[in-house]
């Protein structure tokens, strides 16, 4: 799931390639699906350097492509492209037989404190260094000189051995070593090894908690981690997308005037054309242009461009509804000859705009031959919350097959194509759900002579028939297929997925409320 998130949730350049092995020779007749989940705008799957084509990926749609490939011992190969240049890539091989084994420490010096840690990635591989997820060995592991080993694991839900011991099954070739330091500074060597391959040795150097090393090393992790996530965190490029800009907003918008020769409409003035001008049927003042931005808007200022530089005055109002206006800039004292009038102003929720003439210059028209009206870009309708969703309102759910140690067994990936928003389940959408399930199953035993489903409204006014016999059986057989497991009265003890155990408590909520037989 990391891999989709990635992909999802940043706009580092990052391309995945699912299954994790290359591993299939059993498969020579029916084809591989192989999913790539990527956030580049374009993704080309290689086969031991031969194309099999390029497919888009919309992020706002999906995070991944498909293509269904007929398995050949090598190199699988994705390259991901944005704006046609190659910005990652991600390649899966074919492994050999292991051969040894391989240590990865996360840090090679820690402090002889007697609580730092070293956290080492085993890994069994082939004579090529590439990691044989197909084959598992049991590894163990000892430790010499100023350090401990405090846990071994391998990730697996399945593995019982103590996390405390020191050897563990690889799972899909991989295994973790934990290793604590003590309080003498010096050095740790840990010797891993396994049956029928080559061992693994690493040093841990501890160094004196005071030791400015440790102190410099752990800034510069912060850093680049806090760098790292802060340039390509989603969330974070969200909140910077949705900072409020600027932009002039009459744009497209109908102008309106109180009168305007034929020659010079009002439109003239949001043209975007500096030589076009809106100009009223005469000389005299009161007369006013009007623009309609369509919806409301929170305005910023506005740039009035005249028809020559004099001491034009006049007031800027605005309008919710177009009949309730307040005084946006009042410039009806101004003295000053000036051609191009920048004004600022806040105001929230304006959506008509009306500039009046109050004095003109000597000789001269109250005509403009531009106006822009600044605001934020984002309005009303594009801020709405998620909450607008229907709460039961449901997303496409699409899963990804993956191989588990080339058994050819199918285990489910997590969501990798969804709908732009995601569904909201509370536990009333979990009980329609169950009643839902109840009518379709008593569609032909509740009335068997029609053949017709009983009303849901029937169903809820009695839960008894909601739990008759036939349908508490098939949930019980599938409580124990989830695995879950129930008691003799038929409670629940423990079951496996959150959206079981709503659709299970509505049914022993109803058991509860009318008694059946079971």
């Amino acid at each position: 799931s990391y891999y989709i998130y990635r992909a999802d949730w940043t706009d580092k350049p990052a391309v995945h390639i699912i299954p994790q092995s290359w591993n299939f020779s059993q498969f020579f007749l029916a084809p591989i699906p192989v999913w790539v989940y990527s956030n580049c705008e374009e993704v080309e799957l290689f086969v031991n350097n031969r194309s099999l084509g390029v497919k888009k990926i919309n992020r706002a749609e999906t995070l991944y492509a498909e293509w269904l490939v007929k398995y050949e011992a090598g190199e699988l190969k994705a390259v991901g492209r944005t704006n046609g240049q190659i910005v990652c890539t991600d390649i899966v091989r074919t492994a050999g037989e292991p051969v040894g084994l391989e240590v990865l420490a996360d840090r090679s010096e820690i402090a002889a404190d007697g609580t730092d840690l070293s956290f080492l990635e085993v890994r069994l591989v082939d004579k090529n260094g590439v990691t044989c997820r197909d084959s598992d060995r049991t590894i163990r592991g000892t430790v010499e000189g100023a350090g401990t080993l405090v846990g071994i694991d391998n990730g697996s839900a399945s593995n019982h051995s103590p996390f405390k011991g020191n050897q563990v099954e690889t799972c899909y070739g991989r295994a973790l070593v934990i290793l604590k330091s003590t309080k003498k500074a010096g050095a740790m060597r840990v010797n891993i090894s396994a049956d029928g391959v080559k061992p693994a040795t690493a040093t841990i150097a501890t160094l004196s908690p005071e030791d400015t090393r440790l102190a410099e090393a752990a800034t510069n992790r912060d850093k680049a981690r806090r760098d790292r996530n802060k340039k390509n965190s989603r969330h974070h490029l969200a909140k910077i997308a949705k900072v409020p800009q600027v932009e002039n907003l009459v744009s497209g918008k109908t102008a309106t005037a109180s009168s305007s020769s034929p020659q010079h409409p009002p439109s003239h003035a949001i043209d975007g054309d500096p030589q076009t001008r809106w100009c009223p049927t005469d000389g005299k003042t009161g007369h006013s242009w009007q623009v309609d931005l369509g919806s409301a808007r929170d305005l910023k200022g506005a740039k009035i461009i005249w028809q020559t530089a004099g001491k034009y005055q006049y007031t800027v109002e605005g309008s919710a509804d177009g009949a309730n206006w307040v005084t946006l800039s009042d410039q009806s004292k101004k003295e000053d000859a000036q051609q191009v009038h920048n004004l600022a102003f806040d105001q929230k929720a304006i959506r008509y705009v009306k500039i009046t003439a109050t004095g003109l210059p000597n000789g001269l028209w109250g005509t403009f031959n531009e106006v822009e009206i600044h605001g934020l870009a984002l309005d009303d309708s594009d801020l709405q919350s998620d909450t607008s969703m229907p709460a039961s309102g449901s997303g496409l759910l699409t899963v990804a097959p993956v191989f588990k140690h080339g058994l050819g067994q199918h285990a489910d990936s997590v969501v990798a194509a969804r709908s732009k928003k995601p569904p909201k389940w509370s536990e009333n959408d979990a009980r329609r759900v169950v009643v839902d399930e109840a009518n379709r199953e008593l569609k032909v035993s509740a009335r068997p002579a029609t053949g017709k489903p009983l009303p849901e409204k029937q169903f809820r006014s009695n839960p008894a028939r909601l739990c008759s016999m036939a349908w508490i059986k098939r949930e019980r057989s599938s409580l124990r297929s989830s695995p879950a497991r129930m008691s003799p009265t038929g409670r629940i003890i423990q079951t496996a997925s959150p959206t079981s155990l709503l659709r299970h408590k509505s049914l022993m909520r109803n058991l509860k409320q009318s008694p059946a037989t079971m």
